[in-house]
């Protein structure tokens, strides 16, 4: 495989596999915290605040991952 051909492998695993995961990790996270605050944190102020910052972290990763996802799709076809 020649040098381009490898990259372009990568490229490919990291669009296909790695920032789908991503993701899904990032949206589970959100619904995670989600959960928690309107379920388990009903009563407990402590809880909501756990849950609340476990919502904020999943939004940030999540559009921390989306700038990324549209700077490589920018970027990698002007190549």
């Amino acid at each position: 495989m020649t040098q381009t051909a490898t990259l372009a492998f990568i490229e490919q695993g990291i669009f296909d596999y790695l920032l789908p995961a991503l993701f899904l990790v990032a949206f589970l996270t959100f619904v995670w915290g989600t959960f928690q605050y309107f379920i388990q944190g009903s009563s407990d102020e402590e809880v909501k605040e756990k849950a609340k910052a476990l919502m904020f972290y999943g939004l940030m990763v999540f559009f921390v991952m989306l700038v990324i996802w549209t700077i490589f799709t920018i970027i990698i076809p002007l190549r």
